[in-house]
């Protein structure tokens, strides 16, 4: 369900700079969350420490379009995140319920053991978490 979803999205993006993942709406509203998770699995797609806080709307066109480079179809608008002052959280869930399904495929992911950038906790890593992913919505 959602509590596994929002559970799973935690644990992959846990020691990023500036992203604290709490719930679907507020906590991906600047795209930094959507960028840690796509680098997280995909560190190749995008320098993570070039990204800044205050930059929502790159950030939010960065993570689409490359999620859907990626085959993830881009669900969201930059516009739909910014516009309002809290983001459609069911949204929000749709569209990150792809971002499950895809990195629960073992070819779509480059780096099994990656790390947040400038993080050297090895307790961050999916080889840390292999085991409760599984139970992340479906």
């Amino acid at each position: 369900g959602t509590e596994g979803l929002l559970m799973w999205c935690k644990q992959h993006t846990q020691g990023y700079k500036d992203v604290l993942v709490k719930d679907f709406h507020l906590s991906w509203r600047d795209g930094l969350a959507f960028c840690a998770l796509i680098h997280h699995f995909r560190p190749e797609k995008m320098n993570f420490d070039a990204l800044a806080k205050e930059n929502c709307e790159h950030n939010l066109g960065l993570a689409f379009k490359v999620g859907d480079d990626m085959g993830i179809p881009a669900l969201l608008d930059v516009e739909d995140m910014l516009i309002v002052p809290r983001p459609d959280h069911f949204s929000v869930i749709t569209y990150l319920s792809q971002y499950y399904h895809f990195f629960n495929k073992p070819q779509n992911v480059t780096a099994k053991n990656a790390l947040p950038p400038s993080s050297s906790n090895p307790t961050n890593s999916p080889a840390a978490t292999n085991n409760t992913t599984t139970s992340a919505a479906s």
